[in-house]
Formats: C-alpha cells, structure tokens, sequence
C-alpha cells in the first residue's frame, strides 16, 4: 500500500477521530454510571496519564519505521507466532468494528430514523465506510480533514446555542465518590480514549510527509481532543444534570434537543447530530483498512484475499445486529488488541539491539 502523501497535520487530524469515536457517543454513559459529577474527575485523571501513555507510544513507534505493525511481526516472530497475533489482532479490530457499527446504527435510528430496523441501517453505514476504506489510507486521510472541519462548523454552533441553558450548579456535589471508584473510572475513560490509536501502526513512519512533526501533531491532537471532551462533559452535566444522564442513552444528544432559534428553528439536533458520527465513520473505515491490511500480509493468494475480505465484512455486519456486546467486551477487546500491538513493539527495541 502506497502512503506517499499523507501528511503530519493529516495523521493529527485522524487520531482526535480514533480519540473522540468511543468516548461521544457510549463512553458518558459507561463514566456517569461509574462516577456521577467525578467523572470529570475521571477524564482529567485519564488525560494526564494518557498523555504519558501516547508519548511511549509514539516513542517505540519509531522503531522499524519501514514496516506497520504486521510487516514488523513477520520480522520479529517465527511464522506460527507470527499468524496467531496477526489474528488476533484482525479478530480484536473485527470485534470492536462490529461495536462501533452497531453503536452507530442505534444512534443514526434514535437520532435520525426512529421506527426503522436496525439492519438496513447498517448496511448503509457499512457500505459507507467499506466505499471510503477502499480509497486508501490517503483518501481517508484528506476526508478526515474535511470531517475535521465540519466538526468544527457543528460544535461551533452547539456551544453558541447552549450556553443560554448552562447551569452551573447543576454539577454539584464534586469529590464524593471513593478514591477507588474514581482510580477505576480513570482506567476505564483512558482506555477507551486512548487505545483506538494503535489502529495507526497500520502506517509506517517512513510513509508519512515531513515525519519528525508526526510525533507532534499527535501530541498535540490528544491535548485539544481531551480538552474538547471535558468541555463537552461540562456542558452536558451543567444543562441536563448528572442523574438524568445516567439514565438516558445519548446525555450529548439531550443537550442538543435543548437548542431553539428565535423559537423557530426546532429540532436542530437532527443536524448538528452528525458531528458525533463523524467520528465513528472515520474510526470505523480506518478499522476496516486495519483488517484488509492484516489479511493481505496473512494470506497471499488473491482471490483468497478477496473472499475472505468480503466473508470479514458480512462478519462484522452479523455480529453487530445479532450477538449482544456490552460496552466492556469493546473494553477488553481494545486491551488485548493494544496488549499484542506494545508487545510487538517492545520486542522491536530488543530485536534492534541484538
């Protein structure tokens, strides 16, 4: 695969999606049920300690940087071991890629298309997402740019509309949850935050424009992604309160449904709705890329490749509307899945110095 004319400012962009996808649309939920008003607690906690994170991240990156993450585990490892990670790494994206198209699918039907079926609803969305996969990592790159700034447009417009119905009181009482709830919590928002990013090692460091920014930008993007989404946070507590987001499946969606221009211009949510799944889109496509890339480094015949791609979609496509995942069956799938990627590349640093 060809990754000549991606950019730093590109693979910037494309990790606040991979950093914002879990989190907008299920991971208020997962926190406000865990933590009430401390969640923000929580995510501050998170976000220092994910910043941590991502620096080592993108510090044992640089090793190999000619190969991605299945190229570097052909190196590394003897074939047999080599195929079993490779696998389960195509298995975890396949599990959580399944997740992310069936949370888009109930947001899209709650937000957009009640009273219609969850199934043809997906297939839109897969079809969407499987069409700019095919693109490639370059198109996906410059799409993620455009989304970027349509992001901008929609959240721009939301806090301008919101801030009327802002009640800071409302986020009252802080800091009386126990410190292990709140410890818990933190691992929990990290987790879901940060290990999304490991999708990048599909892309070796070589392949991307004026690379000694790329570290950078990504840096920089997990700041003001995280700095975005405590924001949101206080925004949703302070206009709905803590008890009824907790109970509420979109507490983002709510606040959104609180906007009215000049009493005319109702049901603005219905529009400003498709920032939260711009990042799913992205996420999701960039997972698909993920899969098609593991499969092409794991079997060789073409025709093979091409079936097995086509069998991997109609997986994600069954799981997704008829086996039940929680939200932390996504969680220790995006563990394991960022468990084998650091394994990968901590053997790099030992293969490199042997």
């Amino acid at each position: 695969m060809n990754y000549k004319k991606i950019t730093s400012l590109e693979i910037g962009i494309l990790s606040t999606f991979l950093y914002k996808a879990f989190v907008l649309i299920n991971g208020f939920n997962i926190l406000i049920n865990i933590n009430q008003s401390d969640s923000i607690i929580s995510i501050i906690i998170g976000f220092l300690f994910g910043f941590i994170i991502v620096s080592l991240f993108l510090k044992a990156a640089d090793t190999l940087p000619k190969l991605n993450i299945f190229e570097k585990n052909t190196v590394l490892f003897t074939k047999p071991i080599s195929l079993i990670i490779n696998g389960v790494l195509i298995i975890t994206t396949i599990i959580f890629s399944s997740y992310y198209l069936y949370i888009s699918s109930l947001f899209i039907r709650s937000a957009l298309l009640n009273n219609v079926d969850i199934l043809p609803i997906s297939i839109l969305f897969l079809c969407g997402c499987m069409y700019l996969a095919s693109k490639g990592i370059q198109t996906l790159c410059k799409s993620s740019i455009i989304s970027f700034l349509l992001f901008l447009i929609f959240e721009l417009i939301t806090i301008i509309l919101t801030i009327p119905n802002v009640n800071s009181i409302k986020l009252l009482p802080l800091f009386t949850s126990p410190i292990p709830t709140t410890i818990y919590s933190s691992i929990i928002y990290l987790t879901i935050s940060i290990l999304p990013i490991f999708l990048l090692l599909m892309i070796p460091k070589e392949s991307i424009k004026d690379n000694k920014k790329h570290n950078k930008y990504i840096r920089l993007s997990y700041i003001v992604t995280n700095i975005y989404i405590i924001f949101n946070f206080i925004l949703v507590l302070s206009i709905i309160n803590v008890r009824l987001a907790s109970i509420i499946d979109y507490p983002e969606l709510s606040i959104l449904s609180k906007i009215s221009v000049l009493n005319f211009f109702d049901r603005m949510e219905d529009i400003l709705s498709f920032k939260f799944l711009l990042d799913l889109f992205i996420t999701l496509s960039l997972s698909l890329i993920y899969i098609k890339e593991g499969i092409n480094k794991i079997v060789k015949n073409i025709k093979i490749k091409k079936y097995l791609n086509i069998v991997l979609l109609i997986l994600i496509l069954f799981i997704s509307n008829y086996i039940e995942m929680n939200s932390y069956v996504i969680i220790y799938s995006l563990i394991l899945f960022a468990v084998l990627s650091i394994l990968v590349l901590t053997k790099n640093k030992t293969y490199l110095s042997d």
